[in-house]
């Protein structure tokens, strides 16, 4: 079923007309609302694969910090693997991350830890790679 399908649907069980977009009028959006939020639950109480998606850092030498494109800022992390070196990385704290870049000359190599830091100015997670990479890799 569409989004609008299923809010008719709802509709339609409460007595009141359908409508041909979802926002309508003010009591189709808030139906619509409705419908995200069981949409969200459903979602949120297992691990879907059918929900799971693969986003890809591709490095640059001397650059530790990536956004994570299209992940936004509520998603679970299941792996995190360097395929170039077809090694995996280990999620470290933010404090240690931030100790390894601050305290002492950061050292350049592959990358085998990371840590997330923030998000971007399109909402979306960034995340802080150690070593800092010294050439081009491939991250999942």
């Amino acid at each position: 079923m569409t989004y609008l399908e299923l809010v008719n649907d709802v509709l339609v069980r409460l007595r009141e007309s359908t409508v041909s977009t979802v926002g309508e009028t003010t009591y189709s959006s808030l139906i619509g609302k409705f419908v995200n939020d069981a949409k969200r639950q459903i979602e949120d109480s297992f691990n879907w694969n059918v929900l799971s998606t693969t986003i890809t850092i591709t490095t640059t030498a001397n650059t530790h910090s990536y956004s994570l494109t299209g992940a936004g800022q509520k998603f679970q992390l299941n792996d995190a693997i360097n395929k170039t070196s077809v090694i995996g990385l280990t999620n470290i704290s933010f404090v240690e991350m931030n100790r390894k870049l601050n305290f002492q000359t950061p050292a350049t190599s592959i990358p085998s830890e990371f840590v997330f830091s923030g998000v971007d100015s399109n909402g979306d997670t960034k995340v802080e790679l150690f070593p800092v990479p010294d050439g081009v890799y491939s991250h999942i």
